[in-house]
């Protein structure tokens, strides 16, 4: 699995062209991040940090040539790759707590779980969440552009992560 800058895998999967497209560019490429100018916000917003019509719109402009149905497939795409880095985080606490033995984890802290973890794998732990909670966001985003409405863009993402 190839890794960007964040440390963040794009596996291959299914889908339409653009979900190819997605896992090839990651989900640190400029398209959903960078931030610009955006009606009822005070400062810039992205893809991954705007409400769900605006992030729709937003990658409607800069990804003009995708359809309706590759936007689909790209947020599905997103959704895999979400959920995957969600059970890597939740083995990685698993491993971390076992390490722990008997000892409390002390106060639980969002993302690392416990201040007690190793370095490393409070790092990991911070890229995973963070990557997961980004991978969603797109693809709600990608679901928005494809003019899904939110209420079955989450019947979609609860479809896909078997809840």
């Amino acid at each position: 699995m190839a890794k960007d800058k964040g440390g963040h895998g794009s596996e291959k999967r299914g889908g339409g062209a653009h979900a190819d497209g997605v896992n090839k560019i990651g989900i640190t490429h400029p398209i959903y991040n960078t931030a610009q100018k955006a009606r009822g916000y005070n400062g810039k917003v992205s893809p991954l940090n705007a409400d769900y019509s605006t992030s729709g719109s937003m990658l409607r402009q800069r990804m003009a040539d995708m359809s309706k149905e590759d936007h689909k497939s790209a947020g599905d795409a997103h959704i895999t790759q979400s959920q995957s880095m969600r059970a890597e985080h939740g083995a990685l606490v698993d491993k971390a707590m076992n390490k722990l033995g008997m000892q409390s984890p002390g106060p639980l802290i969002s993302g690392i779980v416990s201040d007690k973890f190793s370095e490393g794998d409070k790092n990991r732990l911070r890229d995973l969440a963070i990557g997961a909670g980004q991978h969603t966001s797109a693809a709600f985003a990608h679901y928005a552009a494809s003019g899904m409405r939110l209420p079955t863009a989450r019947d979609r993402y609860q479809g896909l992560k078997g809840g």
